[in-house]
């Protein structure tokens, strides 16, 4: 199994075994009135994203500009 598809049976296994049911159980009904419980779902939702964009900005690498010492406005010849 490559890369790529452990991470994606990951993704997925996250999605179905944390993701859904816990937006299940927020948005049951009878639980929390319906206005607050789509809130709470959408506000549960927001913060997986948050965290999961956070670590993805913290995985990736310098960008082509750091790792050859250069500037955006740097011209051919400096590069």
């Amino acid at each position: 199994m490559s890369g790529d598809e452990g991470s994606a049976l990951t993704g997925f296994l996250f999605y179905a075994f944390i993701v859904h049911p816990a937006t299940a159980w927020i948005l049951r009904p009878g639980r929390f009135e319906r206005k607050k419980s789509i809130l709470y779902a959408i506000g549960f939702l927001a913060t997986l994203a948050a965290i999961k964009t956070g670590m993805e900005y913290n995985e990736r690498g310098p960008n082509h500009y750091s790792f050859l010492g250069v500037t955006r406005s740097s011209n051919p010849l400096e590069i």
